[in-house]
C-alpha cells in the first residue's frame, strides 16, 4: 500500500494520512472487521470515530475530511488504557500531533511510548467503540 502519508513515529504511535478515496480504501480494507464496521457510515455523518480493538490492542482515532482520512494508531493499549486514552482525544481542543498523541498515551497508560508490554492472545476484554456523543453498540 503506498499512502500520502505512512508514519511509524516510535514503538507505540503510528500515523497515516489518506490522500483520496482510493487510499482510504486501501487503509479501511486492511482493518479488523470489527474496527472496519460501520466507520465509513459514522465518519460521513461525525468526521469523526475513534475504535479500540482487543485482539490486536490498538485503539484508533479516524477523522475524515472531504475524500482525505487521517488515522493514529496506538499499540500496546489494553481496554483499561483504551476506556482513558480514547476520550481523552475525543475531548481535545487542539489538533492531535506527535507530540500530543505521545502525551495522551503516556497520562492514559502511566507509560511512555518507548515501554510497550508483549501480550500472549488476546486478553477477556469487550471491543471498546466511542463516537463524539455516546459509546458504539
Amino acid at each position: 500500500m503506498a499512502l500520502t502519508l505512512d508514519q511509524t513515529l516510535n514503538r507505540i504511535v503510528q500515523h497515516q494520512f489518506a490522500a483520496n478515496a482510493k487510499e482510504v480504501t486501501e487503509v479501511v480494507g486492511l482493518l479488523p472487521a470489527k474496527v472496519a464496521s460501520g466507520l465509513s457510515r459514522e465518519l460521513e455523518l461525525c468526521g469523526e470515530a475513534f475504535r479500540y480493538d482487543v485482539r490486536s490492542h490498538r485503539a484508533y482515532s479516524f477523522r475524515s475530511e472531504g475524500s482525505t482520512l487521517t488515522v493514529w494508531i496506538w499499540r500496546d493499549v489494553d481496554t483499561r488504557e483504551a476506556s482513558n486514552l480514547l476520550p481523552s482525544i475525543v475531548s481535545l481542543d487542539q489538533i492531535l500531533t506527535e507530540v500530543v498523541a505521545n502525551k495522551a498515551f503516556v497520562q492514559a497508560t502511566g507509560r511512555r511510548v518507548s515501554e510497550p508490554r508483549t501480550y500472549r492472545g488476546a486478553l477477556p476484554e469487550q471491543e471498546v467503540g466511542l463516537s463524539r456523543w455516546k459509546p458504539l453498540a
